[in-house]
């Protein structure tokens, strides 16, 4: 069933920033939305989703938002997360226990150099996705259509949350 639909969502604000607990809060609250629970917007979706796609990553070795997290898997969500470029230590949110850790893949199918693996407490790789060489959309340029190459975990989470929502609905 090709009929899925996405709930785009952003919470980091235009430049991509902000500070560490105010990105804790708005994701917090964004991930409670996405659930279709109670959160700090005071609103709420037409429908929950069934699949969150989160395709960023913190420097932080501990997870922030474990209490939506756990929400929303009790909400019946299932919550994918890349696990940073860094090289070393899986980042938040792919540590929340809960979340599928989603690290990127190369050509050859193995672990890309760049993607975070080790674990952090329990936390590790859950598993890999093409994430190296994606041809994406320049965003940044408001009148000229651009294309260029490029790697990050970011690209292989949505992957694998796209297949999750298709699966979801196969099945349902």
């Amino acid at each position: 069933n090709w009929n899925s639909k996405i709930m785009p969502l952003r919470f980091l604000g235009k430049s991509n920033g902000g500070t560490s607990s105010g990105d804790d809060f708005d994701l917090t609250a964004a991930v409670k939305y996405a659930a279709g629970l109670a959160n700090a917007t005071g609103k709420l979706p037409a429908k929950k989703a069934n699949v969150i796609n989160l395709s960023l990553g913190g420097d932080l070795n501990e997870c922030q938002i474990q209490e939506a997290v756990d929400q929303a898997r009790a909400a019946g969500l299932s919550i994918f997360a890349a696990t940073g470029n860094s090289g070393g230590n899986v980042q938040e949110p792919a540590i929340c226990n809960g979340v599928v850790a989603v690290g990127a893949s190369n050509a050859s199918g193995v672990r890309a150099s760049f993607s975070s693996y080790k674990p952090v407490g329990a936390a590790g790789v859950d598993l890999v996705a093409p994430g190296t060489s994606i041809l994406v959309a320049d965003v940044e340029l408001q009148y000229a259509a651009t294309y260029s190459y490029t790697n990050g975990t970011r690209y292989s989470t949505p992957l694998v949350a796209g297949i999750a929502a298709l699966a979801k609905r196969r099945v349902a």
